[in-house]
């Protein structure tokens, strides 16, 4: 005679078990994908790349400056990329970036903290095309407005389709700047100009160096 109350236990276990696969399955998945969320960085490190090392040599002028990311620093909490400005070998200036979820901040120049940081470089979304500026470094106000675009650009490292930033409306000790950052996915940013009273000044880049 078949024992009914060992059969049933049986399916039950069985059911158990196959229960347990599918939650076990289920939790692989879930930690997967948060894995995945975790490490994936944010959009726009793949437009300024700031690993630690990536460098830039740039054309001003006569003058050949270097920018390279040496390392990282924590200010008020935040992971931050120090980028190092050199002329003829020197340091000449230096700012901490960082890379949020919306886009690119300038958190600290040559020291100093802005406050609040300064987002440069947005995400490409419908609602944010533009944006405004209202910040302070060293009590010092700083206002103005970025537009985010699109465009060819060509530079001695080559001719590149650009996300262009255009800096409007802000103010310096000599009268009214305007700039333009010139931004290419993997590569960072290839162009700079800045003009103040009629007379521009460009920043153009000749070589990449990747992060090793």
């Amino acid at each position: 005679m078949m024992n009914f109350a060992r059969v049933n236990r049986m399916d039950v276990i069985q059911g158990l078990n196959r229960v347990l696969k599918r939650l076990a399955a289920a939790a692989a998945l879930c930690l997967i994908a948060l894995l995945s969320l975790q490490a994936a960085p944010p959009r726009e490190a793949s437009i300024y790349p700031l690993a630690e090392g990536s460098k830039w040599i740039y054309q001003a002028g006569p003058i050949e400056l270097v920018e390279e990311v040496v390392g990282f620093d924590e200010i008020n909490g935040e992971r931050c990329a120090r980028l190092e400005t050199r002329i003829h070998g020197k340091q000449a200036a230096y700012e901490h970036l960082a890379v949020r979820a919306d886009g690119v901040y300038r958190v600290s120049i040559s020291g100093y903290n802005v406050e609040p940081p300064i987002c440069f470089l947005k995400h490409p979304t419908p609602n944010a095309t533009s944006w405004n500026v209202d910040s302070r470094v060293n009590g010092v106000p700083i206002t103005g407005k970025f537009e985010r675009g699109q465009e060819q650009v060509r530079v001695p490292a080559g001719e590149f389709s650009a996300v262009t930033v255009r800096g409007t409306g802000f103010e310096s000790d000599t009268g009214s700047l305007e700039f333009t950052y010139y931004f290419v996915p993997g590569v960072g940013k290839v162009k700079q100009v800045i003009s103040s009273n009629g007379k521009s000044t460009e920043l153009l880049l000749k070589e990449y160096h990747p992060a090793r």
